[in-house]
Parts: structure tokens; C-alpha cells; sequence
């Protein structure tokens, strides 16, 4: 047997044998579902042609002389594979869809395989018509009723006659029928591919046409061309096509069903086409290598060497397991570089999807590997809303909230796993549409612990098959995956959230700072210091030195209601205010007044300042103050008298048309002044105490021979030292004012 035979055979019946295995794991898997049982029963039949056409050419060359017993069998009973034909057209009719036509006509897939039903009758039954009356009996006739029996051996003969040039007509004929299916055939399953909308499934549907096409193109060229035409084709050459008939059609077939997941059954068709191949290469290294140098070594040395075949299957024992595991790696690597196995896309994915932070973009991912990988209909995500708590359903197409009931959502977190989408429809409330593009099938919830986040949800399988058991495990593994991701991303975003205001609320320093006067003016007779604290990282104090036309030094304190940013932004525009009415000069009073009413009209009444204000003239060394509604600034004279600066209004921003007094005051060398918010007197202790105006009175009082710089520092320390270790809950500004020589 030459080596081109021996792949011939072995080609015949791997291809064979890998097309009945995937026919029968199709039909096995689901063998009610129609799809799976024409599927599995076309491939099964096309299986039969390359299986005999091996067996045969084995018995052809283990018993040359002996072919003549077994070929009427074999030579009648090979033409059941035929009835792949009728198959391959009822396939085209109900894949990827059924057929309007079919679902109109259902009786039709009687009629298909009638033609065949016949042929195979037809062929077993009178192919050898001339052996059914053996001639030995026709000599007996015409020995026993001598001319009587003539017209009966001429109606035997002519009737073997008819018979055999019917079976060749029929032959050709039939070879005609074939083709007239195959051709139908390709032309609806073209049609079918054309409307598939899922990417994976048309890829996969793609290369089933081709393999079928491919496969049975080269069958035809090679035994139905001939038949019908007047070609002729050397023996080796019809065995050639047949052989790359077999290798391009089975291949097409596995690749499509292993790789592109068309028939939902490529896990188990890879595990078995792995085992399958593996003993098949342990067959053709042995019948090509071993079994080979076994006979050379045993014709060299005059006996037989059974060492050889000994050590190999001990080989092929220590060795099968590992090798197999190395061929479903390698199966898997392939997938993996083509994105096709969703079950190694999923595990790549879980071991991934704990580290992902933008989770929008993340979900869209895991939405398009379950789409394209499980291939469903549909995927959509629920969970709960931060700011309101109520729940938003995200269908792919914009998110929107949802009331899906407390009884409902309180069955799916008890479940604590897969539900069928129906039973959770059930608990819905009334008229409560959730209902999208697609039919729920599956959900599956969203546990971190005992919190429970939301859901997420697959609709059906595009082809219409069941999730396995593998699916749903591997589904719940990711959603315990997925609600991690979910906190995770919730977490990083409220971190990101918080330095982006971390960092708009330092630029808002900045920007208060370069707004508050550096430093206090330097005049001649008089010394001033000041420091603001704010308890966040903008505040709403507010202090300031301004020039007024005459050349009086005006100083401005205020505080305004509230905290944080929107008290800041109101500390701005009172700034504004101040220093372009001060710029008009107007006195002291009406100064204020036009305040308080610009502030009255762009703030509500909510909001509100208080402000004090005075004119300094370093001349006179007098003091002209508007008090409204501050805090009294504490001037302590140089005698010990305290004086506090009350007089003036109401508080900014209130109230409209508010009318405000002028207080005056002469100062004199020695004289100290204290301006502040109420972040220094109510300042509280542990124990909820207030600092109080009478401990700063106290502490002025035991400082107020040192410089205003020093003044000030005890002051605060003072302050710090009776609030520890409570944090400031109040923004916080002192002002010192000392007149010396």
C-alpha cells in the first residue's frame, strides 16, 4: 500500500468521522429542536460518503481477489449517504430561519426526500436484476416444458434488459436531482446569510456555506459531472478531489461550529475533536512510522520485533493526556486571537473586570462580548441611582429610571442568583412597562455582601438555544465580578469627583487670596496686622483696605452667611460692591446703604452680610464707622476705657431700604483696636462652650502693650488652645490696630 493510499484512507475516514461526530453532538445536544436534528442527521449522512468510500478501498487492498463478495453490497448500500441532499435542502430551509415557504408548506419535507427514498429502493433492489432468476433455472424450464418456456426466457431477458438500461438511465438521471438540490440549497442558505444581522453568526454561516459549497463542488466535478457529461476523469484524480472534498468540507464545517459557535454546541464538539485527534495522530504515527520500521527491522533480521509496537503504546499512554491538554491550548490560544470562545473571553474578562475604573466603558465591553460571544438578543443593565436612590435600566441606547417595586427587587437580592425573567415580571408593579427591543429571559443580581446594587439581563440566543449550565455558572461568577467593579468604579469616581473639587476649590483659594489685600497698609503713626483662617479651603470673611477720595484710610470687615464656596462667591461680590461705591464717593451711610441694596436684589433673603466699615483719617487720627450687624470691633483706649463700635444698622442683604447711622470716634496715641468675626468668639470647646467676647476682652487686655503682630498671635493661640482638640467649625479673621507715635 503506498503512503499517497494510506493518506487517502486515513484523510477518508478522519474526515468522515469528524463530520459524524459533529452531526451526532448536534443531535445529541438538542435532538426536539429542529434545527439540531436536520443538522445533525445532514451531517451524519455526509459522514457516510468519505466513511465507505475509506472502508472500501481497505477491502480493496486487504482482500484484492475477494472485493468481487463484498462489492454488490457495498457498491448498492453506499448510495445512502445521498440522502445528504435532501437534508442539505431541508437545512437550507429551516437555517438560519425557517422558510415562509416551509412554514406556509410543512408537508413539503416529505416530498424532498421521496426522490431518494426511491432511488435507494430502486438502486438496492434491481441493480443486479439479471442474478434474481439464476440461469441454472432457466435451463431446467426449458429441459422440462422444452419450446413452452421460450416466451418466459424471452420476457426474463427482456425484462433484464429494460431493467439494467433503466438503472442507467436512472444513474444519470438522478445524478441530475442532485445536483437540482444542492444547487436550491446553496441558493436559500445564500439568501438566509444575507439577512443575518449578528457579526459572529454570519461569519460562522458564511464559512458553513463555503465548506458546503466547497466540499460538494469538488464531489460533483469529481462523480455527478461526469455522469451527466461526456467528461472523463483517471481514477487518482476523481480520488484526489474526493479527498480534498472531504478535507475542505469537514474542516469548514468544525471550524464553524468550534470557532464561530453556530449551532451553540462548539465546547463540546472542541473536546471531542481534540480527543478524536489525538488518537488519530497516535494512529498515523504509528501506521506511517513505526508499523513501517517495525516490518523493515523484522525483514533485516529474519523475525518479528514486536519491541517496537510495545514501546510505542507505552509512549502513547505516558504521553496522550498531555498532548491532549497542549491541542486544547492551543484551540483556546486560537480563540483567544480571534475573540471567539466566549468562555475564555468571560475569564479573561473576570480576571480583568475588578481593576476597570471607567465603568461605563467597561459594561460596554461586557455588553459586547456577551452580544457577539453568548450571541443574545440583548443585554441591559439596572442599578441604583446615588443621588435619589431610585433604580435607572440602561437598554444600550441612553439610561432612564425605572419604578420596578420593592417587592420585585426584594425577590431578586433574596434569590441571590439567576432568575427567569418571567417569575420577576410577575412581582412588578401594575401597568409597570419593562419591556425593551428584546425579551428578557435571564437576570442576574448584583450582590456586594448583603447590598445589594442591581441587576443586569440577557434576552434570548439569537439562534434560540438554551444557556447551559456552564453559561449560567460562568454568568454568576461574573456578576459577583461585575458588582465589584461596580463599587469599585462608584468609589473611584466620587475620588475623582472630590479632587477635580479639591482642585476648583484651590484655584478658588488662590483666587480669594489674590482678592484680600496682601499685606495691611503702611501709614505713618499706626500699625496694623491681620490674618483670616478659613474652616474650609474658601470661606466667607471678608476684610479689606481701601482709599477713599479724601485720603482716609477705609477699613472693611465682614462675614458672610454660610460656608464653603457659596459663601465665597458672596464674599466677592460684596467686595466689588463696597470698593466701587467707596469709589464714588458717597458718605459712609449712603455707601452702605447702596450696599445692602444691591445685595438685597442678587441674593436671596436667606442670604445675608455683615459688615463693618470705617474711615480713618491719619491726620485727625478720627474714626468714621458704619456698624451693620457685625460683630462690635473693641477699641480700648489708652486709659483702659473700652469702647465698643455698635452704632450703624442692620445686616446686609435682608432687607430693602434700610437706613443706616455714623458713629465717630477720636483715637489717640496708645490706643488699640480689635476687629473680627464671630469665628473668634464662637469658637467652642469640647464641651460645647463658647470662647466668648469677654476671654478675647481678657486677652486683649493682657497683650495690649505688645506690637499689633504679637497681639494678634495670642490671640489666635489663645483661641486654638481653648478649642482643642475640637476642629474650627467657623471661618475665622482678626484685625489689630494699634496708634503709636
Amino acid at each position: 500500500m503506498s503512503t499517497y493510499q494510506v493518506i487517502a484512507i486515513i484523510g477518508f475516514l478522519l474526515g468522515g468521522t469528524v463530520l459524524l461526530l459533529i452531526g451526532l453532538v448536534i443531535w445529541r445536544v438538542n435532538p426536539r429542536r429542529k434545527e439540531n436534528g436536520v443538522t445533525g442527521l445532514m451531517l451524519c449522512f455526509a459522514s457516510l460518503g468519505p466513511l465507505m468510500g475509506g472502508i472500501g478501498l481497505i477491502l480493496d487492498k486487504l482482500n484484492p481477489g475477494g472485493i468481487a463478495l463484498y462489492a454488490p453490497f457495498l457498491a448498492n448500500f453506499f448510495y445512502i449517504w445521498e440522502f445528504f441532499f435532501p437534508f442539505l435542502l431541508l437545512f437550507a430551509l429551516v437555517f438560519p430561519q425557517e422558510n415562509p415557504f416551509y412554514l406556509k408548506h410543512p408537508w413539503i419535507k416529505y416530498l424532498i426526500f421521496l426522490p431518494h427514498t426511491f432511488h435507494f429502493f430502486f438502486i438496492t433492489t434491481f441493480s443486479e436484476w439479471g442474478k434474481l432468476i439464476p440461469h441454472s433455472l432457466l435451463e431446467a424450464l426449458s429441459d422440462r416444458f422444452g419450446p413452452f418456456s421460450s416466451p418466459f426466457n424471452f420476457l426474463v431477458k427482456f425484462t433484464g434488459i429494460t431493467f439494467s438500461l433503466l438503472f442507467k438511465f436512472h444513474i444519470k438521471f438522478f445524478s441530475s436531482i442532485n445536483l437540482v438540490y444542492f444547487l436550491l440549497g446553496m441558493w436559500l442558505l445564500h439568501r438566509g446569510y444575507r439577512e443575518i444581522k449578528n457579526p459572529k453568526l454570519r461569519r460562522g454561516m458564511g464559512l458553513l456555506v463555503y465548506g458546503i459549497r466547497s466540499g460538494v463542488g469538488l464531489y460533483a466535478a469529481a462523480y455527478i459531472l461526469p455522469v451527466l457529461l461526456p467528461l472523463h476523469i483517471p481514477g487518482d484524480l476523481k480520488l484526489f478531489l474526493a479527498l480534498l472534498a472531504v478535507i475542505v468540507g469537514s474542516g469548514a464545517v468544525a471550524w464553524a461550529v468550534t470557532r464561530h459557535q453556530l449551532l451553540d454546541v462548539e465546547a463540546i464538539v472542541r473536546q471531542s475533536l481534540v480527543y478524536f485527534f489525538t488518537i488519530g495522530f497516535f494512529i498515523l504515527v504509528y501506521l506511517l512510522m513505526i508499523r513501517r520500521l517495525s516490518q523493515a527491522l523484522s525483514l533485516s533480521l529474519g523475525r518479528d520485533l514486536p519491541l517496537f509496537d510495545v514501546a510505542f503504546i507505552i509512549l502513547a499512554i505516558l504521553i496522550f493526556r498531555p498532548l491532549m491538554e497542549r491541542i486544547e491550548r492551543m484551540m483556546e490560544r486560537v480563540s483567544v486571537k480571534e475573540g471567539g470562545d466566549y468562555r475564555t473571553l468571560l475569564r479573561t474578562l473576570s480576571s480583568e473586570i475588578v481593576s476597570l475604573l471607567d465603568f461605563d466603558g467597561l459594561w460596554r465591553r461586557l455588553e459586547n462580548t456577551l452580544k457577539n460571544g453568548l450571541m443574545v438578543q440583548g443585554v441591559f443593565l439596572v442599578i441604583r441611582d446615588r443621588g435619589d436612590g431610585e433604580f435607572l435600566v440602561d437598554w444600550g441606547r441612553g439610561k432612564a429610571k425605572i419604578d420596578l417595586g420593592d417587592s420585585a427587587m426584594r425577590e431578586l437580592a433574596e434569590r441571590g442568583g439567576p432568575i427567569l425573567a418571567e417569575e420577576f415580571m410577575e412581582n412588578l408593579p401594575e401597568g409597570e412597562t419593562f419591556q425593551p427591543d428584546f425579551k428578557p429571559y435571564l437576570l442576574f443580581p448584583l450582590l456586594r455582601g448583603e447590598e445589594f446594587i442591581g441587576f443586569f439581563g440577557l434576552g434570548e440566543k439569537v439562534r434560540g438555544f438554551r444557556y447551559t449550565y456552564d453559561e449560567i455558572t460562568l454568568l454568576g461568577f461574573l456578576s459577583n465580578q461585575l458588582a465589584v467593579a461596580l463599587v469599585n468604579s462608584k468609589l473611584y469616581a466620587e475620588a475623582l469627583e472630590k479632587r477635580r473639587l479639591d482642585d476648583e476649590m484651590a484655584l478658588a483659594r488662590q483666587i480669594q487670596d489674590s482678592l484680600l489685600p496682601s499685606s495691611p497698609p503702611h501709614l505713618p503713626g499706626m500699625e496694623i496686622s491681620v490674618e483670616t483662617r478659613p474652616c474650609r479651603q474658601v470661606g466667607g470673611d471678608y476684610f479689606d483696605f481701601l482709599t477713599t477720595k479724601r485720603g482716609d484710610l477705609g477699613i472693611a470687615i465682614g462675614d458672610v452667611s454660610g460656608k464653603g464656596m457659596p459663601a465665597a462667591l458672596l464674599m466677592s461680590s460684596l467686595q466689588a460692591s463696597l470698593r466701587a461705591e467707596v469709589e464714588n464717593g458717597h458718605p459712609i451711610q449712603e455707601t452702605i446703604r447702596l450696599v445692602n441694596s444691591l445685595l438685597f436684589k442678587s441674593t436671596t433673603p436667606e442670604k445675608f452680610v455683615t459688615l463693618f466699615y470705617g474711615e480713618l483719617d491719619p491726620q485727625q487720627r478720627t474714626l468714621s464707622y458704619c456698624n451693620a450687624g457685625h460683630n462690635y470691633p473693641l477699641l480700648v483706649h489708652s486709659t483702659g476705657r473700652v469702647e465698643k463700635l455698635e452704632k450703624g444698622g442692620t445686616i446686609l442683604g435682608a432687607f430693602p431700604d434700610v437706613k443706616y447711622e455714623v458713629g465717630r470716634t477720636q483715637l489717640s496715641w496708645g490706643d488699640l483696636l480689635i476687629l473680627y468675626t464671630d469665628g473668634v468668639t464662637e469658637a467652642l470647646n469640647q464641651g460645647e462652650e463658647e470662647y466668648g467676647e469677654e476671654r478675647l476682652l481678657t486677652s486683649v487686655i493682657r497683650y495690649r502693650g505688645l506690637s499689633p503682630q504679637r497681639i494678634k498671635e495670642n490671640i489666635l493661640s489663645a483661641v486654638k488652645e481653648f478649642s482643642d482638640p475640637a476642629p474650627p467649625y467657623d471661618d475665622l479673621t482678626i484685625m489689630v490696630l494699634k496708634i503709636s507715635e
